[in-house]
């Protein structure tokens, strides 16, 4: 994944999103069934037995969509702009996630 185009916010929300879906895929591969309906991919990390460090990374990204995706819930105050540097950080977490993915299910 790389950052393009300047628009940060929204590559926040890619990272986010890419590494749920790749973890509620691997939830569906492992446990045989739906993974549960959140946004939460610490928590997801978490139930597929990930290391913490990597949870963290989860927990992590989840709040950071939680900021983009619903910016309405932090009111009174409007919410600043979304820097390059956090969506670097996004983007690395979220490549962190996938990689682990990729492991458990014996693709690199």
């Amino acid at each position: 994944m790389q950052l393009q185009g300047g628009h940060p916010a929204a590559s926040v929300f890619h990272a986010q999103q890419a590494a749920e879906k790749a973890a509620k895929g691997l939830w569906a591969h492992t446990k045989g069934a739906l993974a549960p309906r959140t946004h939460a991919v610490g928590q997801l990390l978490d139930g597929l037995g990930a290391p913490s460090g990597l949870t963290a990374q989860g927990s992590r990204l989840a709040t950071r969509y939680t900021a983009v995706r619903y910016p309405d819930l932090w009111p009174p105050q409007p919410l600043p702009a979304v820097s390059t540097e956090e969506a670097a950080a996004a983007i690395a977490d979220a490549e962190d996630v996938l990689e682990w993915v990729k492991q458990e299910l014996g693709l690199s």
